[in-house]
Formats: C-alpha cells, sequence, structure tokens
C-alpha cells in the first residue's frame, strides 16, 4: 500500500487505488497540486455567517463586532451607550449607530458633552422693559414695585394707584411712574402718614405777619383790627380810624328825639356810631324809621322822619 509510508506523500488523507496514490483534504480545505491541503477562507463565503467582522480561527471562523455593539452567536447586537451614565452627555443623550449625540435644551450652548447656560438677559435686556431673569436659560421679565407686566410678559406698564379710592388721600393724590402722592389745598399740610391733610394755624407763627389781631379758619386766615381802627390794603397793618362827625339831627316838628349820650339841642356836631329815637306827639303818626344813626361817612342813614296828624297823608 503507498499510503503506509509517508502517508504517500498527502498532507492530509491517502487513499490508493491500483497501486496508484490519490490525496484528498477535510472539509474547508483545498487541494493544490496533487498532495497538499491548504484551508478555505470561510470568511469569503457569506462573510462566515457573521453579521460584521468575520476572521479566520484555528477551527472556523470567529465573528468580532465594532464598538457599541455586543456578540450575540454570530450577530451582533447595537448597545444603548446613553445607558451607561448618560453618554457622558449632561443633559440628553442620543445615539446614532452606536456614536453618542449630546443635545442641550433651549437656552443652553453645547461645548463637548457640556450643556452651559446660555444668558437670554445679555442681548439687549432679553426684551425687557424693565428686570430681566435668567431662570435655567430662559428669559422671565419682572417689574419694580408700582408697575404691572403686560400680557406680552415683556413690558411693564404703570399702576395709576389715584385711580382707586383716591389712593386713600383725605384730599388730592397725584399719580407718579411707579409711585404716587398725596397732595393738600392751600393752607394746609400733610400728616407724617402721608394721608391725611390738616389746617396749617398760620396765626401759630410770627402771628400770620399780622400787625394786630389773627383770626385762623380752615385752610386760611385773616387779619383783624381793634375798634377804632381799620385794615390797610396790605391785609395786615391797622391804621387808626378818624372819627366822622354828624351835623346835628333836630327832631320832627310836632315831635321829639333823644340821643344817648348827648343833647342834640346843644351839640354842633354828633360823632359817628350814635343813634337817635325818634317819637310823635300824641294826635300824631311818624312816618319813617324810629330811629336815625350817624354812619362812618359822617352823614345820617335812613330818611327823614316826620310827624304828621292822623287822618292825614304825605305826599
Amino acid at each position: 500500500d503507498p499510503c503506509s509510508e509517508s502517508n504517500g506523500g498527502c498532507s492530509h488523507y491517502c487513499k490508493s487505488e491500483a497501486q496508484t496514490v490519490r490525496c484528498s483534504c477535510p472539509a474547508n480545505h483545498n487541494l493544490v497540486g496533487d498532495k497538499n491541503c491548504v484551508p478555505v477562507n470561510p470568511c469569503l463565503i457569506d462573510n462566515g455567517g457573521c453579521s460584521h467582522n468575520c476572521t479566520v480561527a484555528a477551527n472556523g471562523v470567529q465573528c468580532q463586532c465594532p464598538a457599541g455593539y455586543k456578540l450575540d452567536s454570530s450577530t451582533c447586537i447595537l448597545l444603548d451607550p446613553c445607558r451607561e451614565e448618560n453618554g457622558g452627555c449632561s443633559h440628553e443623550c442620543h445615539h446614532n449607530d452606536g456614536k453618542v449625540q449630546c443635545l442641550c435644551p433651549p437656552g443652553y450652548k453645547l461645548f463637548g458633552k457640556l450643556c452651559l447656560d446660555e444668558d437670554p438677559c445679555q442681548k439687549r435686556n432679553g426684551g425687557c422693559s424693565h428686570y430681566c431673569s435668567n431662570i435655567e436659560g430662559r428669559r422671565v421679565c419682572s417689574c419694580p414695585s408700582g408697575f404691572l407686566l403686560r400680557p406680552n410678559q415683556r413690558v411693564c406698564k404703570d399702576i395709576n394707584e389715584c385711580r382707586s379710592n383716591r389712593g386713600n388721600c383725605s384730599h388730592g393724590c397725584r399719580n407718579l411712574p411707579g409711585s404716587y402722592e398725596c397732595t393738600c389745598p392751600h393752607g394746609f399740610h400733610l400728616e407724617p402718614n402721608n394721608r391725611t391733610c390738616i389746617d396749617v394755624n398760620e396765626c401759630e407763627i410770627d402771628n400770620g405777619g399780622c400787625e394786630m389781631f389773627c383770626r385762623n379758619y380752615k385752610g386760611t386766615f385773616r387779619c383783624d383790627c381793634p375798634e377804632g381802627h381799620a385794615l390797610e390794603r396790605d391785609g395786615k397793618t391797622c391804621r387808626r380810624r378818624e372819627i366822622q362827625q354828624c351835623q346835628n339831627l333836630k327832631p320832627p316838628q310836632n315831635g321829639g328825639m333823644s340821643c344817648p349820650g348827648y343833647r342834640p339841642d346843644y351839640a354842633l356836631l354828633v360823632p359817628s356810631g350814635t343813634k337817635c329815637n325818634v317819637w310823635c306827639n300824641e294826635g300824631f303818626k311818624l312816618r319813617g324809621r324810629p330811629f336815625r344813626t350817624c354812619n362812618e361817612l359822617g352823614e345820617w342813614d335812613n330818611v327823614d322822619t316826620q310827624c304828621v296828624g292822623l287822618g292825614n297823608t304825605v305826599s
């Protein structure tokens, strides 16, 4: 048997037929020439049954997976890299073919895998008319005291406190940007509560500037003078009034007259302020007022009185 000596020169299987050597190969091998068997590359046939990478091993093929995949028999299964420590992302983690893709929420900017807050208030105050706050990358407008945020959530509108119960002021109310103040009319001043107006007693300060008497009234005052004096045009100074006198007044015919303080039958002049009572004799009736007064102009007021007989008329 020629195969009994050195396997007939075959590298693997040897079979003799009619004293002739015939070499053959095991599976996954090809006969090169007449004697030698060389392995066949199984990865060239349907990738060796591997879903991804195929390498030749001593016992056949060895399947391998790229990064981000896990080998299950001969199939590579995609792993979710975001499951472990969020893929290294500070916020949102997505993956594409096993590759991590980090994403940021609105108001943030991506630096590598880190999302950093992007302050929206840095540009034009975030569009806010007054205060701008950065809350997790989101612009929030707010207003100072005395203002109200409009529905557009950006512009602040002044609140007119005077429209509601006159701002609780006792008299006047003046609206100011973001505030208001109570006001008082002339002759009043505001109490420490900044709400109530009380009368100013001008007479308590330098007698109101009056030379003689000062009389306080609600919201104002007046200077007065004693009897026998008159107030000058400046409203503060008093001057002595000249006493005017009236010519002697004679009693009516058929009547009489009495003037307390002097006798008209003796006096030639009567001081102003003198009052005389007039009457008629029996059988006569008085026409006119029963008294006459010497006024400040030195004249007797009322018309002349007459005594007429009963039954007579005066034209």
